[in-house]
């Protein structure tokens, strides 16, 4: 099995949609990651998880993490995320 980029931004959507987000977030996420812009789609579910003050997994944040870099995203872009980690 391919594991693409498009595959870990789809796992990270669907933790999002599952921590609450809002629906049209993910629908936008989600409609971003069909027209190949993953990497959008990444920044917008930064955005929202941090301005909803979501907690999110250790392994939430590593997932995110590991794609960032992949795309080769600042880690001052999503660093941030670190203080939602829940303990």
């Amino acid at each position: 099995m391919v594991y693409s980029k498009e595959n870990e931004i789809r796992k990270i959507i669907n933790q999002a949609a599952y921590l609450g987000l809002p629906t049209q977030n993910i629908i936008d996420a989600k409609e971003l990651v069909e027209y190949n812009e993953s990497g959008i789609a990444l920044e917008l579910i930064i955005t929202q998880v941090y301005e909803y003050e979501k907690r999110i997994s250790k392994t939430l944040y590593e997932d995110i993490e590991r794609l960032a870099k992949k795309i080769e995203m600042k880690e001052v872009d999503y660093s941030f995320l670190k203080e939602l980690i829940k303990d």
